[in-house]
């Protein structure tokens, strides 16, 4: 699984060129797919689309130096847009802020799904 989970990694990474958006609009993976171009979260929920049928994975907002940042969690490992290398969150040093599911329910700090869910991963995932 380790295997499959980097080559979707760096596979999505060479695909979609990072692009900043003003709006802070989540696009469908289908959009971001056919722009080749996407900000952390366009890219991330890609992943996702991509690792559905093959495993569980979150969505995670994050701290990256500071900076705020959306990765991937799959069965622990950290897919992000700003490396080819997978590695487990704790060896990222990222400081997860919230966790967001294939069901698009919030997680806080302590790793506990709530009832509210994330109206902007809903918008994406149903296009």
């Amino acid at each position: 699984m380790i295997s499959l989970i980097a080559k979707i990694n760096r596979a999505a990474n060479e695909a979609i060129k990072y692009t900043p958006d003003v709006e802070d609009k989540w696009q469908s993976p289908e959009e971001t797919a056919d722009r080749g171009k996407g900000d952390c979260e366009d890219t991330a929920t890609f992943k996702m689309s991509m690792l559905e049928s093959f495993t569980k994975c979150e969505l995670a907002y994050v701290y990256a130096d500071g900076v705020p940042h959306m990765i991937l969690i799959c069965n622990g490992y950290v897919l992000d847009n700003l490396t080819d290398e997978i590695k487990l969150l704790e060896d990222t040093g990222y400081d997860v802020v919230y966790r967001i599911n294939e069901s698009g329910h919030i997680a806080s700090r302590d790793g506990s799904f709530g009832r509210a869910k994330s109206r902007k991963f809903e918008e994406a995932m149903t296009g």
